[in-house]
Parts: structure tokens; C-alpha cells; sequence
């Protein structure tokens, strides 16, 4: 008998334990999602950092911005232009910024657009291959057709 009522009241007190656990979890507020940046916000934050860690001068903050104005125009025309000619384009940008940089700030520019560069490289390396994605199966009913849910698609 004194089995059974301990393992009464343990069971009593699970249930109410996850009972209350369960409630308290859904009374929190569900964590809000960050706005989402428009594009001219996000080049301005860039902006802020740029000049925050380069120390720019106002009149070298505001030649840093009309050039990376200059240049949107220039690539936004050329969008279907091949990889090369934008790529050519990002350093001709690069070295306009810096005719205007002390050499510090250039060699502090350099190794912030390597790193810029080493994390959109991942990003691509991470979108690159089918992590993820579960082969698409062979559904035409064909016995015949070949079975496709062991190959991968790209």
C-alpha cells in the first residue's frame, strides 16, 4: 500500500509540475522579429561603420559617399554585366576611396574589405551543394522509370 501512494502522489506531482511548465512557457511573449533594413539604411549604417573605424575627416565622409554613389549608378546600368566587369568595377571603387585615405586608413580599408570578402565567400560556400534538401522522388507511376530518390538535383 505505501508503494502505491508514493507512486500516487510522485505521478500527482509530475502532472502538476508539467502542467504548470506548460502554461508558464506559453505566457511568455514571443521574441519580436528585427525590422528589416531598407536598402538605403543599410548602406548608411555601412557608411557610419566605415567612417567610425577609419576615423574619416567630414569632407573625406562625404567624398566616401559620392563615391559609392557614382559607382551604384554604374553597376546598377551594367547589371548584366559579366562577373569581370563588375568585379573590375569593385576595385575601381576601392581605389577611388582610397586616393582620398591616409595610408593607415587605406591599409585599414584593405584589410576590412579582405574580410568582408572571406564572409560573402562563406555565405557562398554555404549555399553551394544540397545541405538540406531531400531528393525528389520519381512519381510518374512508371515501374519502369528510373528511380530518382537516390540522386540529388542541383
Amino acid at each position: 500500500m505505501k508503494l502505491s501512494s508514493i507512486i500516487r502522489t510522485v505521478l500527482i506531482a509530475g502532472v502538476t509540475l508539467f502542467s504548470t511548465l506548460s502554461a508558464y512557457a506559453q505566457t511568455q511573449p514571443a521574441p519580436t522579429p528585427r525590422p528589416k533594413m531598407t536598402q538605403e539604411e543599410r548602406e548608411q549604417k555601412r557608411n557610419d561603420q566605415v567612417a567610425r573605424e577609419l576615423d574619416l575627416t567630414p569632407e573625406q565622409r562625404t567624398k566616401f559617399e559620392q563615391t559609392d554613389r557614382t559607382y551604384k549608378e554604374k553597376m546598377k546600368s551594367k547589371r548584366a554585366a559579366s562577373k569581370e566587369e563588375m568585379s573590375k568595377m569593385r576595385e575601381e571603387r576601392m581605389k577611388a576611396h582610397k586616393s582620398f585615405l591616409t595610408k593607415e586608413q587605406a591599409e585599414k580599408y584593405d584589410r576590412m574589405e579582405a574580410k568582408k570578402q572571406a564572409k560573402q565567400e562563406g555565405r557562398k560556400e554555404g549555399k553551394k551543394g544540397d545541405k538540406g534538401k531531400m531528393p525528389k522522388k520519381d512519381r510518374s507511376g512508371d515501374p519502369k522509370a528510373p528511380d530518382n530518390s537516390r540522386t540529388q538535383e542541383n
